[in-house]
């Protein structure tokens, strides 16, 4: 080795570790976080941070607890009440809910009236254990906070962690340690929002660490049987290392956290960067008369325009999200236009250099396609029958859309029925007071529901509410002034029916809150009685089950309180079902405008329409796969169809270009173009059919559905435009 190359092997060496500890030091501090769906000044997210504002707001863990003797033994009691003290010490922030905690009106033999809770009752000796048992039965809270048989109880824990995993984490880990460690509780589980996001924030991280390297080593495969020699494969696998690191750069940059959507940007980014540098690299040997330095200087002034147009393509496919109002897909979008942009120029650049720094002479043949060439040649004999088929199909996939339907419902579109997550939240829908939680938050002036005519009103509303098949039990200020005002009319009346009486009972309620317990009314009713809520319970809904329940409450509202607000987890969850269908129908006219744009901006009028054509072939058949399939639109399955549009269109344009540029025959573009055509597809399909080992519904799916587009995407590109084109004769 000469002296000009060991200085070239150091300076390559050398700019090659600066870039990648730059890119993976940035890379490094990225976090990961499922929390945040709206931005911060979303309509619907301010109206979700204001009713936190105005009650105990925070993410809610649900603690389903097994004991063989059941809540109502003194063991039992005992030890519960020792874990629940333990974990407020740890969580003094927090706010916990059991049936311990719920109150009771209490008459001394003096006739001294007071609010206790049932913790507090059974330690001071005011009441037995059976008396407990006999209270608790008769309440509102039966099958709630305890399962009719007694066996099984739930604790509500309310903290808000703003939205901070680590903070998350940390939160459960103490709740596993304290109730793991009794021998009274058989069995813990946990179900909620926390539960959901801590849960989805774990599967991301382990999706991340595993499906990275299984691609990375898929993909070392394949160049390894393609290549007869390691520069090549050493070369792209060190370009799928700096795309990767790439997209986990931006994430450091934007202050965009790792999401279960964006993970798949640094896994995708694997097979672009593998893609381009293949192309990049069969460039350099057409150029094999020139010097290794005459190459790369040649092959940059010639690719970098291409491949720069190429990426663009392709970043339109996916940057089209950053138009969603669903934060993720939103970040999406940024993070995969910056991230192929660039990563794309650092690709062309590091091939050039490392191929000229290792002197690569010729690259080493590869298989031979020509046969499926050929075949795909006969095959456009048939075109007016490959036309009307392909029309057929896609008439046949409108007719799909009929089907078309949308699931945001965390547990359903992430977690498969047999994991544990979604075993507990199936358990607190059979066994407790339900999984699912709505708020409806009613707003009325200063004091309002301090007078009896505002409290009849609510206690007619929550009544109604109950009435709806979906509702599991409503939670509001009338329940809490129902047990008082019993226990002080000596069971005449259940409710006040003069301000006077309302009075009387709030004011009780107040002077109740002792270490036991704080003011019960403070998560159902504001400081100034202005604002009431009412804390709906249901088992776990799906997106379409939530709407109904959401306008059978409307319904019932209507003629009682003409607006009300709802809020919670989720309502959210269900507002992100709309955006998901907007989502879709933004990226996929965003894309195909811009498609089109380009089309007639290179190709004649008849050319352009055939390619626009072809280019939404393979949206139009997954759609309507979906559709057909009744398999409901989600976050995943919504970027199917402008993703597989960003995609073919570079094959397309390929195509097309290549065709025209050299003035070729259709047949001689297909025995050329074949190969590399299919060679990319199936470094695509590799690239998103990992996902399909993923432990996440939505990724697999997204995982499955690309793969099918990108099927349909070659059949569009070798097949369907070469018909297109042969039937005008446009050679």
């Amino acid at each position: 080795m000469t002296g000009c190359s060991w200085f070239r092997w150091v300076s390559y060496l050398a700019g090659l570790l600066l870039l990648i500890v730059i890119l993976g030091g940035v890379a490094s501090r990225s976090s990961f976080s499922n929390y945040h769906w709206l931005e911060e000044n979303h309509p619907i997210q301010k109206q979700q941070d204001w009713v936190d504002s105005r009650f105990n707001g925070g993410e809610v863990l649900l603690i389903a607890l097994e004991t063989p003797k059941g809540l109502f033994n003194p063991a039992t009691i005992k030890t519960l009440s020792q874990a629940l003290d333990l974990l407020q010490q740890s969580l003094p922030k927090a706010t916990i809910t059991s049936a311990l905690s719920i109150s009771f009106v209490y008459t001394a033999q003096n006739g001294e009236v007071s609010f206790l809770t049932y913790r507090e009752g059974l330690e001071r000796g005011l009441i037995s254990v059976e008396e407990f048992k006999s209270l608790l039965t008769a309440s509102p809270y039966q099958g709630q906070l305890v399962s009719d048989h007694g066996n099984s109880i739930l604790v509500s824990l309310q903290h808000n962690v703003e939205g901070d995993a680590v903070m998350r984490a940390h939160s459960i880990n103490i709740v596993t340690e304290i109730f793991s460690s009794s021998q009274e509780f058989e069995r813990l589980q946990f179900a909620g929002s926390m539960a959901l996001n801590h849960s989805l924030d774990q599967s991301s991280i382990n999706n991340m660490i595993t499906l990275t390297p299984i691609l990375f080593f898929i993909v070392l495969l394949l160049l390894l049987g393609c290549y007869r020699r390691i520069q090549e494969p050493l070369i792209i696998s060190i370009n799928s290392i700096i795309a990767s690191l790439t997209s986990l750069f931006f994430h450091t940059l934007f202050g965009y956290p790792i999401t279960v959507i964006s993970l798949s940007l640094p896994v995708i980014m694997i097979v672009i960067a593998t893609a381009d540098s293949k192309f990049i690299l069969n460039h350099w040997v057409n150029l094999a008369a020139l010097s290794p330095k005459q190459r790369a200087i040649n092959c940059f002034r010639s690719l970098w325009l291409p491949v720069f147009y190429v990426s663009v393509t392709t970043a339109i496919g996916f940057g089209s999200f950053a138009a969603s109002e669903i934060l993720p897909l939103h970040q999406l979008g940024v993070l995969s236009f910056c991230t192929i942009i660039v990563a794309s120029f650092l690709i062309v650049i590091h091939t050039l250099v490392a191929a000229w720094v290792m002197e690569l002479s010729a690259i080493a043949g590869t298989a031979n396609t020509q046969q499926s060439a050929n075949i795909i040649t006969r095959t456009l004999m048939y075109q007016k029958s490959i036309l009307f088929i392909s029309t057929l199909l896609v008439l046949l996939a409108f007719y799909g859309f009929r089907y078309y339907q949308t699931e945001t419902n965390f547990l359903k579109v992430f977690f498969k029925p047999s994991t544990e997550l979604s075993q507990a939240f199936a358990f607190v829908d059979q066994n407790l007071i339900g999984s699912g939680q709505l708020q409806v938050i009613v707003k009325q002036e200063t004091g309002s529901f301090s007078t009896a005519e505002k409290f009849a009103q609510l206690r007619r509303l929550r009544d109604e509410i109950e009435r709806i098949p979906e509702v599991r039990s409503v939670n509001s200020m009338v329940e809490v002034v129902e047990i008082v005002h019993h226990s002080l009319s000596q069971g005449k009346a259940l409710y006040p029916t003069t301000d006077q009486s309302l009075a009387q009972d709030i004011l009780l309620i107040e002077l109740s809150r002792s270490e036991f317990q704080e003011d019960p009314l403070k998560p159902y009713v504001d400081f100034d009685y202005a604002t009431a809520r009412l804390n709906i319970h249901t088992k776990n809904l799906n997106s379409e089950q939530m709407r109904k329940l959401i306008l059978s409450i409307q319904n019932v509202s209507e003629q009682i309180f003409p607006q009300v607000i709802f809020s919670g987890s989720n309502y959210l969850v269900f507002r992100l079902s709309e955006m998901v269908v907007d989502s879709q129908a933004q990226s996929i006219i965003i894309t195909s405008l811009i498609n089109l744009v380009i089309f007639f901006f290179h190709f004649s009028f008849y050319q352009a329409l055939v390619g626009s054509i072809a280019t939404l072939f393979p949206s139009l058949m997954v759609i309507g796969l979906i559709s057909w399939l009744r398999i409901p639109f989600d976050f995943s399955t919504v970027m199917v169809g402008s993703i597989s549009a960003g995609l073919v269109v570079d094959m397309v344009i390929h195509f097309m270009f290549y065709r025209q540029s050299q003035g070729l025959s259709i047949p001689q573009t297909i025995s050329i173009l074949s190969r590399p055509i299919i060679w990319t597809t199936t470094l695509l399909i590799a690239g998103f059919g990992v996902f399909m080992l993923s432990d996440l519904v939505v990724l697999n799916r997204f995982g499955l559905f690309n793969t099918f587009a990108l099927l349909c995407s070659l059949f569009a590109t070798l097949v369907l435009l070469p018909s297109l084109l042969i039937v005008k004769h446009l050679k």
